[in-house]
């Protein structure tokens, strides 16, 4: 069940207009909360804006989920941010939280960024 929440999540950094509005309503909670190095959002609206700045930032990549492990209501996924051509681009992780409905309620993304940790990341790096 899991793991196919995580795929339906990865497809809505895809998503535009109605059919991401759909594809949020599916697999996260109205009061998401989602954090990465970059960004802490809250509630669906602003978590919607960021998809929309990555998706001008970085046209056509999206998530490719790797593997899924999870128990209780704690779930983490290895994903790739790859190119429409599937050039990975970096890997990262993510931790979440799932509410009783099957939904997410926390995210909280890790992944690479020039500069943490005074390190540069590498194409394809993974944490």
């Amino acid at each position: 069940m899991q793991e196919k929440l995580w795929h339906l999540y990865a497809k809505i950094w895809l998503q535009t207009g109605a059919q991401r509005v759909d594809g949020m309503s599916v697999c996260l909670a109205e009061d998401i909360v989602y954090r990465d190095p970059q960004i802490s959002a809250e509630g669906v609206e602003a978590f919607a804006d960021y998809i929309t700045g990555f998706q001008q930032d970085y046209p056509g990549c999206g998530f490719r989920i790797r593997q899924v492990s999870h128990h209780n209501d704690r779930s983490l996924a290895d994903w790739d941010c790859v190119t429409k051509e599937g050039e990975v681009l970096f890997q990262g992780r993510s931790f979440a939280v799932v509410n009783k409905q099957g939904k997410f309620t926390e995210l909280n993304g890790f992944y690479p960024v020039e500069g943490q940790d005074g390190e540069t990341p590498e194409p394809g790096q993974i944490l």
